[in-house]
């Protein structure tokens, strides 16, 4: 061992600070770390390890050793001021290939609901590799509890066993801890399934076949044995929206595992089809004996996809942005977005390579499947890393939770409840922080805070990442690790190679002003705030949390004037607590949809066994002066052992000032999504769960009654509504009710009968919800995804027709300040194109024909008026694009078919037509009907943070999302006709 002797004085907690620091501080500045005799963190710190021990500990403890080529530094300058500002003794541990060991005379064990704990740290080198804090107990897998992987840091907090916190989960008797635990796969058709036929191990490559019959018959294929059942086919009809591999509609169920190949076809395989293609599969893939290979052919007849790993082109990093489809069908998949594409891992089976999928990684392309298909086969050779959760190996679907719209190969995790995910089982909930977030460079006050239901991880006092845990910290006990960790088979991993200034534990959780206090101060907590997670947006428009944080379902309320819109607050896109979601209420207010108020958060988590608060509504009870807040526990997606109730249950907050609510933790009434509203003329309160379901009403918002022959009830059932996020709107005489932005009813009565609006006006925002403002006007809030669930908050203003039918169209309130318009200069045509941007002429035969911009800033605002010729085929905009029409988010209309849609060029033309969609999880896809595309109408698009929002004629809006910022390109096309595009307007957006 080597160490560098160091002279620095040893300091006993923080008071020592003072005395050391005050010629070097000001007296504001040390007022901020520690006002006379308020007590300092470390005075109660459970232990506190300061590195001029290793040079000889003053008071004759020896719990810290060093093991290797370790440094003792004495720190100089700024630096030891900064140690010493925070508690340090203005001496580090540089780690050279060595590490330190704590082993205190008193074991520690830190085992209740609340702890703290600190590590201030630096990596000179940048890389950021290598453990933090761990167990030094090399059988304790999961006892890395502080961990710099390269890119991100994160600890993971640790509870009991999952048969000590989950109801029907048992104790695996010690036999079968020995046995290889399992989990199940199969067919999942959404509310429709068979997707635990057969079973699987983690980490062991499968070669399976499912196939639905037009009878409704399942059957699950692999080497292993053969298993069958029936679903109802009645149900069965699959979307056409797109095709997935490695995740659910490209928002959940990500698959942590790896794929050989995929092959779809549009018709279930005969048993002797089956047979060939797996046995001629397991000896490609040298599963199986490759005798078979020599007397088997490939199934042909019905082939609509096929991904061969082994053919896929990955760039020099070794990731995937397309996997070509090679059944001559040009299904291809890909991903744009570099952190969600897959790698391509070479040599991974059978000597050939594979494609792995971690931590939210997917491809997309378009349907392989006709839409309402209900036969098909999906081969495919895959395996999963492990077995929490419940993933997706590949699927045709669509976003939206509708029964029989998907198709699937699902595995289900083994005996994680339905719901959880990650590792939940053995009780573990990582929180992060990403390096070039941070800065790779210069010193880090690292600081974990568990105060019961929240876990939060600190970064030089900003708040980076939060959890929301069930249970009590467990085996974080003594002896530790300092600077390394260890490997899954219990070697120790290659030593962190930074410095090390102190670490300490608390057995409480740290005050805010704590928090600050070991982090240098509120001064500096508030520029390195700015620095992390930029400025704050004052405009709700377009807005989410700072950082890793997003903005879920809306629920919208007005009174005297004010609009108040309450959002789910999503960590993880709905991946917080183990995929159960910890959603909570936030709160915005506003009298002038200009100027916004942010509350507290209106809901939150206050119990452990509390899975969300999901989707209900707000509404103020003229009659006691209160404001009500109805949510739904979301208890059906797990049952802790201390919940009080079982199931999902509606619940209530109380607020007398509409922003302070409080629970009172009562069960309201069974169910899920709901929706409350007031009937004036009864002078009763209605509610309705279940998409429409169930309908109950009240008169005083305490005694609920259900209402036996419901209009609601009988629309939801005859048409098949969705379950989720219903919503109701009485505005201007007329009445409407509608759920999870699949379909829109109205009537002259609150409620019912409903006559379904053939106009539907969703615009591809998730889970719209309506309310009337003020003057006249009624405004509706939902969120664009990000992608992932979750997204950014968007704001629509209703229009209404004579007859009830409605619209929508940008809020002029809060629409983003612009700039000056830009010069705009020719920079490419194609065909015949003629004027100037005041009117400009493309004429087109049956090729595409544009005129192209360069140099159009990634957030702008461009609006123009078009001027259809008569019968022209298709025009429109193309947006963040490149090339000669190679690249680019096509805005395009097609008159003869009320068709409007976003997709992608396809090879230098028009995008391939896109299936209707009601929410847009990416930038493909078509709106409802639009009628009067063949008239002159205006066209207003804002394009900020890759969120592309297009207004049409006031009337109807649309709005998508790319993955990526894509070029500065600006097509105006035309196809099959002639179109004038006038008084064209580019300007870029302001800067917030």
């Amino acid at each position: 061992m080597m160490y560098e002797t160091s002279l620095c004085g040893r300091t006993k907690g923080w008071r020592a600070f003072v005395t050391v620091f005050l010629t070097g501080i000001s007296l504001a500045a040390v007022a901020t770390v520690a006002l006379g005799q308020a007590r300092a963190p470390f005075d109660d710190a459970v232990a506190v390890w300061q590195m001029d021990r290793l040079a000889g500990p003053a008071d004759g403890s020896d719990d810290l050793a060093a093991v290797g080529k370790v440094q003792v530094v004495r720190l100089t300058g700024a630096e030891r001021e900064a140690s010493l500002a925070r508690g340090g003794d203005g001496c580090a541990v540089w780690l050279q290939g060595g590490y330190l060991t704590a082993s205190p005379r008193q074991p520690i064990r830190l085992s209740g609901k609340q702890a703290s704990l600190c590590v201030r740290v630096r990596d000179p080198s940048g890389q950021w590799l290598g453990g933090l804090l761990a167990s030094a107990e090399p059988q304790d897998r999961l006892a890395n509890w502080i961990v710099a992987d390269g890119k991100e840091l994160v600890y993971r907090w640790q509870t009991t066993p999952l048969w000590q916190r989950v109801e029907g989960m048992k104790e695996p008797a010690q036999e079968n801890r020995r046995a290889v635990p399992r989990g199940s796969y199969g067919f999942n058709g959404e509310s429709n399934d068979a997707h635990d036929l057969l079973q699987y191990p983690a980490r062991q490559w499968i070669c399976s076949a499912v196939r639905v019959h037009d009878d409704g018959r399942v059957v699950v294929t692999d080497a292993d044995g053969q298993a069958e059942r029936t679903i109802d086919v009645g149900r069965q009809s699959v979307s056409g929206h797109a095709f997935y591999v490695g995740a659910k509609a490209g928002l959940a169920e990500f698959l942590d595992g790896d794929i050989a190949e995929i092959r779809v076809y549009n018709r279930p395989l005969t048993d002797a089809e089956t047979r060939q293609t797996l046995g001629r599969l397991q000896a490609k893939w040298r599963l199986g004996p490759t005798r078979k290979a020599a007397d088997a052919s490939d199934a042909a007849q019905g082939l609509v996809l096929h991904l061969d790993a082994a053919q896929a082109k990955a760039d020099t990093s070794g990731k995937i942005a397309l996997w070509n489809d090679l059944s001559g069908h040009l299904h291809d998949v890909s991903q744009v977005v570099a952190d969600r594409m897959p790698q391509r891992l070479d040599a991974a089976l059978g000597g050939l390579p594979a494609i792995c999928f971690r931590q939210g990684q997917f491809l997309q392309g378009p349907p392989v499947l006709a839409e309402g298909d209900d036969s098909l086969t999906i081969v495919a050779v895959w395996r999963r890393e492990h077995l929490n959760g419940s993933q997706v190996i590949c699927e045709q679907n669509a976003p939206g939770k509708q029964t029989g719209r998907r198709a699937a190969l699902l595995a289900q995790g083994g005996q994680t409840p339905h719901g959880a995910r990650g590792n939940f089982n053995d009780g573990v909930l990582p929180v992060s922080a990403p390096l070039d977030w941070v800065g790779r460079d210069g010193w880090h006050d690292v600081i974990v805070r568990f105060a019961e239901t929240i876990v939060e991880l600190y970064v030089d006092g900003v708040l980076i990442d939060e959890d929301w845990p069930h249970g009590a910290l467990d085996r974080f006990q003594s002896p530790f690790l300092i600077g390394t960790g260890h490997r899954a088979e219990g070697r120790l991993q290659t030593p962190f190679a930074g410095q090390i200034d102190h670490v300490a534990l608390w057995d409480r959780a740290l005050t805010p002003t704590e928090i600050a206090a070991l982090s240098g101060g509120a001064e500096h907590v508030a520029r390195r705030d700015l620095e992390i997670l930029g400025p704050p947006s004052h405009s709700l428009q377009y807005w989410k949390p700072r950082g890793k944080a997003y903005a879920g379902d809306c629920m919208v309320t007005c009174k005297d004037g004010e609009f108040h819109v309450f959002y789910l607050y999503d960590r993880q896109h709905h991946g917080a607590k183990w995929g159960l979601g910890a959603h909570q209420y936030g709160h915005f207010s506003s009298t002038d949809l200009k100027h916004w108020t942010h509350h507290p958060l209106a809901v939150p988590l206050d119990r452990q066994w509390e899975c969300a608060m999901g989707t209900g509504n707000v509404i103020y009870n003229e009659n006691d002066q209160k404001w009500y807040a109805f949510y739904t526990d979301c208890g059906s997606r797990i049952q802790f052992v201390d919940k009080p109730q079982r199931g999902a249950w509606l619940f209530r907050s109380v607020s007398a000032d509409g922003i302070h609510f409080t629970k009172d933790f009562k069960p309201v009434l069974p169910g899920f999504d709901s929706d409350i509203f007031y009937v004036p003329q009864t002078r009763t309160f209605h509610l309705i769960a279940e998409g429409g379901r169930t309908h109950y009403q009240s008169g005083d918002l305490e005694r609920w009654t259900e209402v036996p022959d419901s209009e609601f009830r009988k629309t939801a059932q005859r048409d098949n509504l969705s379950r989720i996020c219903p919503d109701t709107l009485a505005w201007n005489g007329w009445h409407y009710f509608t759920t999870g932005s699949s379909r829109i009813y109205k009537s002259r009565q609150p409620w019912g009968p409903w006559n379904e609006i053939p106009k539907n006006t969703f615009d591809g925002l998730f889970y719209t919800k309506m309310h009337e403002f003020k003057d006249h006007r009624a405004l509706a809030a939902g969120w664009v995804a990000f992608p992932g669930w979750g997204g950014n908050i968007v704001v629509r203003e209703l229009v209404q027709s004579p007859n009830g039918d409605l619209g929508l169209k940008f809020v002029p309130e809060m629409m983003p300040a612009c700039g000056p318009p830009l010069t705009l200069k020719m920079a490419a045509r194609r065909g015949d194109v003629r004027g100037d941007f005041a009117a400009l002429r493309v004429c087109a035969g049956q090729k595409l024909a544009y005129a192209a911009v360069d140099k159009v800033p990634h957030d702008s605002r461009i609006r123009f008026t078009v001027r259809p010729g008569r019968g022209v085929e298709a025009f429109g905009v193309c947006l963040c694009g490149a090339g000669d029409y190679q690249a680019g988010s096509e805005l395009a209309f097609r008159p003869a078919a009320n068709h409007v849609q976003f997709a992608h060029p396809h090879e230098g033309g028009l995008g391939q037509k896109q299936p209707v969609v009601t929410v847009m999880a990416s930038d493909l896809g078509a709106l409802p009907p639009v009628e009067g595309l063949d008239e002159p109408f205006t066209l207003d698009i804002l394009i900020k943070d890759r969120i592309l929002d297009v207004c049409i004629g006031n009337r109807r809006t649309f709005i998508a999302r790319r993955a990526d910022p894509g070029g500065q390109r600006l097509f105006f096309f035309a196809q099959g006709g002639e179109v004038v595009f006038e008084q064209i307007d580019v300007r870029p957006l302001e800067k917030a």
